[in-house]
């Protein structure tokens, strides 16, 4: 699905991505690299193989749209420096692509351990008027594409509630892309100017 955010066309995808095609950009949020290995350590038993499938999903979109620049919009890893193998090996498959990252709330914690020369890590990244950053942004003064929160939205009738990106006012925010990732459940108000709903292969509107 195709949306107009204050005069930037972006393409909503339902991998949980975005795709701003006039920049060759590919967009994603909160990844959360290492997050079932912090939780295996720290003695819950689960499985550690998400961030293989995650990063499988990623290598599927970059190879559909050829970016020439990824940009994750923080907390691309959880804490420490647990998967940091497997990431760079990713980074070595696509070193054609520029990979930025605004930092996160968890990046905050561990980018000096565990973020490579391979990416440009930044506060935020603009096209045009557009801030492109980590969290949401209480100023109403430019229009912000983010992440953070985890957006979803409750279905009637269906059994559990499914991601979603969410224009609310001056932010579109981002589904997380980690597939080891919790959510927020987004209550429809009057600021907002549409939540977009993640199917299993197209994105639509409610």
């Amino acid at each position: 699905m195709e949306i107009n955010f204050y005069g930037l066309p972006v393409s909503l995808l339902p991998q949980k991505a975005i795709w701003v095609k006039k920049e060759k950009l590919l967009v994603i949020a909160d990844l959360h690299l290492g997050k079932a290995q912090y939780f295996q350590a720290n003695g819950i038993p689960i499985s550690a193989n998400t961030h293989v499938k995650d990063l499988f999903n990623l290598q599927s979109l970059i190879e559909l749209y050829n970016p020439n620049k990824v940009l994750f919009l923080g907390d691309l890893f959880h804490a420490g420096p647990l998967v940091i193998e497997d990431f760079e090996h990713f980074l070595d498959k696509n070193k054609r692509i520029q990979f930025l990252l605004t930092i996160g709330n968890h990046d905050d914690k561990s980018s000096k351990i565990v973020l490579p020369q391979k990416i440009i890590s930044l506060t935020d990244w603009k096209v045009g008027d557009i801030i492109f950053q980590h969290h949401p942004s209480d100023s109403n003064s430019s229009p912000t594409i983010c992440g953070h929160i985890h957006p979803t939205v409750k279905i009637h009738l269906l059994p559990r509630a499914l991601p979603c990106f969410y224009w609310n006012q001056y932010n579109l925010i981002l589904p997380s892309f980690g597939s080891f990732t919790g959510g927020k459940l987004v209550v429809k108000d009057k600021q907002t100017q549409g939540i977009y709903v993640v199917g299993k292969e197209k994105v639509f509107e409610i």
